[in-house]
């Protein structure tokens, strides 16, 4: 437990040693304080420290890796592993209470040159690096020492690495031509962050009942039983990976542990002598053995969520349900006297903290899909596994910790259901309005856990779900989530429809000939003719994705999380490798970005060119070819921008929407899964796909200009087309049929100066809780003021820890793309 002044103990016992009730915990829990001394120090040392970028780690993982040439990949896997997690430098910072970091830095990150060797070989010449963001707030702080060391790295492993391997195996089967135009266009990302580890999480409930002792002993006595058949000669190696790598991630605590002994020897301060001396205990202890109390499962599971992240030096780990596998240390912890309430408040809040030190180096590519986000998300609240509502005192006490400590990460879904304690849904909406950035977001029992059980889920196991990534459900002890698959976009389909397959960028012929529009009769061919395009698109990029998966399963097979996992270990395979409980789950097609604008465009043909008949066919096209530009095009704009829109309670509009968004949930589950299973209903994760996609998309007939974001997230409005309110918003995402959506994502933006009072919070609520019993998954709100974003852009080193939504994540504004600055600040402001 975290030591306070001896004088005080039976003070602060008496005091918090007890759990509140039910009825005062919204209350209370406005007056817990986690702004200690301590947290306020290393939030700001956590917010102005530089991201440093360190060789080490890759050295010595290209090392073991080089030397373990010939054993099994997974075997191999692990001993580069655990060679880096053994040599890799490591330093405990001024008062952590919770410790252990990628580098020896305080935010230091490791770039996964095995993973995407060709792109970093780029990016680690360039005189200015940035790891996952845009700006000052993003660059990179690198050493002419640690450069040349993964420069030498980098040229080894080029050819060597996933990205070359995939690009290699594309070749082979005949897909690399195809795939290499349809990035170019972007209609789909390649599969370069993917070919490491990608969105996963683990079995922390296990973890810190059992400990990874418990792992190599369950490994040690399945490899006894084999009999060494041809089928389990690959169980055999499964088994000898996991013993490895959870002995890796022991001795890397351990080695926190002896650093902290020798930090204490010379420490004069008596309090911080015995902190360190304390750590040392904690960590010799976990994570190998089960968690004895709640200081020691927040470090345990800290050390796997950490240890995660460096075996594919990879983002968006998920922390999980913490209010639920942490409460029963907390609640035991409280009621024997062993901790204080404000004592957990602060490692809680240090926990938070050192979620914020991640620091990841992106591919190119990646950086703009997805920039400022690590996704590592908290899911609060929701059911027990028998159905009743799972909210506790650790649920406010979490909430509370967040909204002071206000910082992006973790990201945090707040799970609503029928039977929610009401006053935990207040708690949850002014923990939103403190942090400002959609922290945290609303999502949906009654549409979800329904999905989940028709996709084979069962109904215990289906009341357990989190959130991975952006907005992507996973069942974390039985099928983290790794990647959307594929990442189609589609609104270039839509412009094809316009140029007759042909890519004005490039004038490559990259979808079918599906005539001049200017030929139509009627506006069914031309709906027709984009739903020929998404189609063709569709299959070529599952057609992609899986051959992109079957690299990935050995590029990235993500041990430490299938150690921990339902039945990997029962079965004697990683997770991606089929070893999970729900393989379903793990490899989920994506549908990323443009419904609304291709919604948008098609409403607005059918209006003025088909049934108005205010334009043709051919004054539309010229005017998206010219981009709008002139007096006459800009007439044809002003048109467009006026035709209905989604967004408005228009029940036309919004029916288009409908439409798409069916229709291509149902192309993608007639394709097959990387497992030769029909496709489950796509995910529409937000990320900034928006941006992505929308820099290859010209001038579409809703009005956009060309080569600028899309509509942001799945149902959210196009900036300035929703004019009539939220209300007016949220009754038209409330009419769109989710049944072929796996997720979706949904954003608004209200100035908290209208959520001043609990009545203004209630009218809120009310508006969510409407939406959601009419089928609604998710609400993000961005709760910010526009002036402040607007001197952020001018100012950024001063608004250093401003966070915004983006689409499905939460980020720093700083760090954003100026595009992406600008399409958050354009974004409609609505009133309660």
């Amino acid at each position: 437990m975290v030591i306070v002044e001896k004088d005080k103990v039976a003070e602060a016992v008496a005091a918090a040693s007890r759990m509140v009730p039910k009825e005062r915990w919204l209350e209370e829990s406005r007056e817990w304080d986690a702004l200690t001394e301590r947290v306020n120090v290393r939030r700001e040392a956590c917010v102005a420290a530089p991201q440093h970028i360190t060789a080490e780690f890759v050295r010595l993982y290209t090392e073991a890796w080089e030397e373990a040439d010939g054993d099994h990949y997974l075997v191999r896997k692990a001993k580069a592993v655990r060679r880096a997690l053994e040599g890799v430098p490591i330093a405990i910072h001024d008062g952590e209470l919770i410790v252990g970091s990628q580098t020896n830095h305080v935010r230091g990150g490791v770039p996964a040159i095995w993973g995407h060797a060709s792109d970093l070989l780029e990016q680690l010449s360039a005189p200015e690096v940035s790891t996952y963001g845009y700006g000052e707030a993003s660059r990179a702080v690198l050493d002419d020492e640690s450069r040349e060391a993964l420069l030498e790295a980098a040229r080894w492993w080029n050819g060597r690495s996933g990205e070359e391997i995939r690009r290699s195996t594309l070749a082979d089967a005949g897909l690399l031509e195809v795939a290499d135009d349809f990035a170019e266009a972007r209609i789909y990302k390649p599969a370069t962050d993917s070919m490491t580890g990608g969105q996963r999480g683990t079995d922390y409930e296990k973890l810190l009942s059992r400990g990874l002792d418990w792992v190599i002993t369950t490994a040690q006595e399945k490899m006894a039983g084999l009999s060494f058949t041809v089928e389990e000669q690959d169980q055999y190696h499964f088994y000898k990976a996991v013993i490895i790598q959870c002995e890796g991630v022991i001795a890397w605590a351990r080695r926190y542990a002896a650093l902290a002994r020798e930090m204490a020897q010379g420490e004069k301060d008596p309090v911080r002598k015995e902190e360190l001396e304390r750590i040392a205990e904690v960590c010799e202890w976990v994570p190998a053995n089960p968690a004895r109390d709640f200081y020691e499962a927040l470090q345990s599971q800290w050390f796997i969520h950490l240890g995660q992240t460096l075996e594919e030096a990879m983002w968006a780990v998920a922390p999980g349900r913490v209010d639920q596998h942490w409460y029963p240390y907390y609640k035991r912890d409280i009621e024997e006297g062993r901790i204080t309430r404000e004592q957990a408040m602060e490692l809680v809040a240090l926990f938070i903290i050192k979620l914020n030190e991640i620091v990841v180096i992106m591919d190119g590519l990646t950086r703009q899909n997805a920039q400022g986000n690590l996704a590592q998300y908290f899911t609060l609240g929701g059911q027990t596994r028998e159905g009743e509502d799972a909210v506790n005192e650790l649920t406010f006490l979490v909430l509370q910790a967040l909204g002071q400590v206000r910082l992006s990460q973790p990201m945090v879904t707040f799970r609503w259901h029928g039977k929610l304690y009401h006053d935990s849904f207040i708690k949850a909406l002014e923990t939103n309005k403190a942090i400002k950035g959609g922290i945290p977001v609303f999502h949906n029992d009654l549409k979800k856990i329904p999905d989940l059980l028709e996709a084979g889920v069962s109904l215990p196991d289906a009341r357990e779900w989190v959130i991975h990534g952006c907005s992507e459900p996973a069942i974390l002890h039985s099928s983290s989530f790794f990647r959307q698959n594929p990442t189609v976009g589609v609104a270039k389909q839509l412009e094809l429809v316009l140029y007759n397959g042909v890519d004005t960028r490039t004038g490559k012929q990259i979808g079918p000939a599906t005539g001049d529009p200017r030929d139509f009769k009627t506006f069914e061919e031309f709906e027709r003719a984009w739903e020929e395009q998404f189609a063709h698109s569709a299959k070529v990029c599952c057609d992609i994705s899986r051959v992109e998966w079957a690299v990935k399963v050995r590029a990235g097979p993500c041990l430490l999380s299938s150690a921990l996992m339902n039945d990997c270990l029962e079965k004697g395979k990683p997770a991606l490798d089929g070893g999970a409980r729900y393989p379903q789950l793990i490899s989920v097609p994506g549908v990323t970005s443009g419904h609304q604008n291709v919604a948008d465009s098609l409403s607005a043909i059918k209006q003025l060119v088909f049934e108005e008949k205010r334009l043709s066919m051919d004054e539309m096209i010229q005017a998206c070819q010219a981009d709008f530009e002139g007096p006459e095009h800009e007439r044809v704009r002003q048109l467009l921008l006026d035709a209905r829109k989604y967004g408005n309670d228009d029940d036309v509009a919004d029916e288009m929407l409908n439409r798409v968004i069916t229709y291509t949930g149902e192309v993608i589950t007639q394709q097959l899964s990387p497992y030769g299973k029909p496709n489950l209903p796509p995910t529409s994760p937000g990320v900034s796909w928006h941006y992505f996609h929308g820099k290859t998309v010209g001038a579409m007939p809703d009005g956009k200009k060309g080569y600028v974001p899309l509509a942001d997230a799945t149902l959210s409005p196009m900036r300035g087309a929703d004019k009539k309110g939220p209300t007016a918003v949220f009754n038209s995402a409330a009419k769109l049929n989710l049944w072929k959506r796996s997720s979706v994502v949904f954003n608004q933006k209200f100035s908290p100066k209208l959520l001043e009072s609990r009545a203004k919070l209630e009218k809120l609520g009310a508006l969510i809780v409407s939406y959601f019993t009419r089928g609604g998954y998710n609400v993000q709100l961005n709760i910010l003021d526009a002036s402040e974003l607007m001197e952020a852009k001018k100012h950024p080193s001063k608004y250093r820890d401003l966070v915004v939504r983006v689409a499905g994540y939460s980020a720093n504004f700083v760090q954003l793309a100026p595009e992406v600055q600008d399409e958050i600040i354009e974004r409609t402001w609505q009133d309660i």
